[in-house]
């Protein structure tokens, strides 16, 4: 579950060692890219890195502000943003600040489970996951495929 906002900045992209470039200091003209870090509340992990073992935040960060607008613009569209209360099963990867993770595949990294136990794209379509070719496919099966 996507829980409470951590952090909302601007940057300006990861430098070299993998930190965040302050928007407001790094003189790049496209530094005004918002972010929003979320914390996850995690129900169930099906693999970890180590991070969620040793009980640190699992930190998600989404481009874009967390705000009603964001939601009224978003809704619709083929990537909706994410907010507190949000369910799904997450597909993260680390960002490389190695603090936040994201999406590597945008929607297809958030799927959504629905009252059936069956897997959704959480695109504007919310067409049913395919994975090796079964479509559509439970949690559960997923679960076993990628367990292998």
């Amino acid at each position: 579950e996507v829980g409470p906002v951590v952090e909302r900045r601007r940057f300006a992209g990861y430098g070299p060692k993998g930190e965040l470039l302050d928007g407001a200091k790094s003189g790049n003209p496209d530094a005004n890219v918002p972010y929003t870090d979320f914390e996850l509340k995690v129900e169930r992990i099906i693999k970890d890195d180590g991070s969620v073992a040793s009980d640190k935040p699992i930190i998600l960060r989404m481009a874009g502000e967390a705000t009603p607008e964001t939601k009224r613009l978003t809704a619709s569209s083929s990537y909706p943003f994410s907010y507190t209360g949000d369910r799904y099963l997450f597909l993260l990867t680390h960002e490389p600040d190695g603090i936040a993770y994201g999406f590597n595949y945008g929607p297809w990294s958030r799927l959504i489970v629905d009252d059936k136990n069956l897997l959704r794209i959480s695109d504007n379509y919310q067409q049913f996951l395919k994975l090796n070719g079964i479509s559509p496919i439970t949690l559960e099966a997923f679960i076993a495929l990628i367990s292998k």
